[in-house]
């Protein structure tokens, strides 16, 4: 008996990973210098102050980036993509409401989760699931979300970071919904057929704990 066909998703992902990359590196990443400058001129913090926190985002962003891809293993992408977008909103509009430099670090600590989900690494395991042969091709147009994210909301950063910063913060998650609503069913080459069986297996069964081992990784 032929499989039931079941309708290719693997493009409608690529424009989902370019909303991620959009928001995630708007806010997560090209958001943070600007969060530095608005943030000094507001409160009169030093930039080491302020500083420190971003080194803070990182380094912890690290480790949590490093796990993602096993999470949207055992979790799915569309829990991780819901709770990582939610979290960004949540922390950067957390930054428009801080008083102390402590605060500042509960904000950016809400919003590392959120990296990790919407960064590079989470938006490459999405692909890796729906694309093999035009892989390449699929993170790359994905991925143009970041830049995109640079050139949209740095200026608005700038005209003034709680005026601008908060409602676009809480637009992102609204943003997401329509695309993380959609049910995606992994193990699909680009035309749309089916893997099964041992090239089902070679896609999908290397974890990030295998695969840092792998002579290709550690080089």
């Amino acid at each position: 008996m032929a499989p039931k066909s079941v309708r290719y998703h693997g493009w409608w992902v690529v424009f989902c990973c370019f909303v991620i990359a959009l928001y995630g590196w708007g806010f997560g990443f090209y958001g943070l210098s600007l969060y530095l400058v608005a943030l000094q001129k507001l409160h009169g913090w030093s930039p080491a102050t302020i500083s420190t926190v971003v080194t803070f985002y990182y380094v912890v962003g690290a480790f949590l980036v490093m796990q993602v891809g096993d999470v949207i293993q055992k979790r799915g992408g569309r829990v991780v993509v819901i709770v990582g977008s939610g979290l960004m909103s949540l922390g950067v509009a957390g930054i428009t409401l801080v008083r102390e430099p402590w605060q500042l670090f509960v904000a950016f600590a809400v919003m590392i989760p959120g990296w990790a989900a919407m960064g590079g690494a989470a938006i490459n395991t999405l692909i890796a699931q729906w694309f093999d042969r035009r892989r390449g091709l699929a993170a790359s147009l994905a991925l143009n979300g970041a830049t995109c994210g640079g050139l949209l909301f740095v200026h608005r950063t700038l005209d003034g970071l709680r005026a601008r910063v908060r409602p676009i913060s809480i637009q992102t998650f609204v943003a997401m919904s329509p695309a993380e609503r959609r049910e995606v069913f992994p193990g699909f080459e680009p035309e749309g057929i089916m893997l099964s069986g041992p090239d089902l297996d070679r896609v999908t069964t290397s974890t990030a704990a295998e695969a840092r081992w792998m002579r290709r990784a550690i080089t």
